[in-house]
């Protein structure tokens, strides 16, 4: 699941324009040296999906989503990509719903700069 997600956001044209190649699980990649937007994934949970034959092939993690800018419109700019994508995969391996939508601003930024971000909770159907 890791990997396809990380290549359909990858891949995404719109969202290509915004941060190039700047998406990553756990942490903003230090080549970055400092440059947003960025999108930074979190797997926050995961489970097998059961039925009473046994696991159903199927399994449901949340990822969350850190979409980060210099201004909130940068932010929210990307968070709209990252959405349009999962919009988009509606069908299998990836099956992507939008759960929530936050924002929020971080001041502790190694370059001392005031960052911005929405943060979008995904759940992801995928094969297990």
């Amino acid at each position: 699941m890791e990997e396809l997600l990380l290549a359909a956001l990858l891949g995404d044209a719109a969202l290509g324009a915004l941060v190039d190649d700047r998406v990553a699980w756990l942490m903003r990649d230090p080549d970055w040296k400092g440059r947003v937007p960025v999108v930074v994934l979190h797997r926050i949970s995961g489970a097998t999906d059961y039925h009473h034959d046994g696991p159903s092939g199927l399994a449901e993690t949340l990822v969350q989503a850190d979409c980060w800018g210099l201004d909130y419109s940068a932010a929210k700019q990307v968070a709209r990509a990252v959405r349009d994508v999962a919009y988009g995969l509606l069908t299998a391996p990836l099956q992507i719903f939008v759960l929530s939508e936050a924002d929020d601003f971080d001041t502790g930024d190694p370059a001392d700069q005031t960052l911005f971000r929405t943060r979008l909770d995904l759940r992801v159907w995928h094969t297990a």
